[in-house]
């Protein structure tokens, strides 16, 4: 594993700001990530984990997918008749998106993937802004930061069990 040469925290304006298109490999396959002006390189990072950790249970899976809804999700994919069956949102959760999404579709599985130091206050926060009868479709992923932040070779990335953990309600 190597270190990458982008330190997350010290990322410049200009690298903040500019569009790029990522390519990383996982198991010999090449997965595009597209990286948008304003976003980080660990909201990229953690765009890829999840695909990485859903990509063989849902085929049709897309990285920044088009798909007209009110928002636009990291992460989708979806089912035979063409509606979203899994969302995925990853780092900083806007509440009124994963409201839209448990309110306005019938995606079975909404998966918020996170890398925070202090994950449980974020799942007693995601317990307060979402109803119980929601929580259900809900699962957190949490990668340790110090994994997204500091250590994935992009030309072969490895995913071990034990940097992150899954939540459910």
């Amino acid at each position: 594993m190597v270190a990458l040469d982008v330190v997350l925290d010290e990322e410049t304006d200009e690298e903040l700001y500019n569009e790029k298109s990522y390519t990383f490999r996982y198991e010999g396959k090449h997965i595009k990530v597209f990286k948008e002006s304003g976003e980080s390189y660990q909201h990229v990072l953690l765009r890829l984990l999840g695909y990485i950790l859903y990509y063989k249970k849902y085929h049709s899976i897309e990285v920044n997918p088009v798909f007209y809804q009110k928002y636009k999700s990291d992460l989708m994919a979806l089912d035979y008749e063409g509606k979203p069956a899994f969302w995925g949102e990853c780092g900083r959760v806007r509440w009124e998106v994963i409201e839209y999404i448990y309110r306005h579709t019938d995606v079975q599985e909404i998966v918020l993937i996170e890398s925070e130091e202090y994950i449980e206050t974020f799942l007693e926060i995601v317990k307060q802004k979402i109803p119980k009868k929601f929580l259900s479709r809900i699962k957190v992923i949490n990668f340790l930061p110090d994994f997204v932040n500091e250590w994935l070779d992009p030309s072969d990335v490895v995913l071990y069990k034990d940097w992150y953990e899954i939540r459910t309600f």
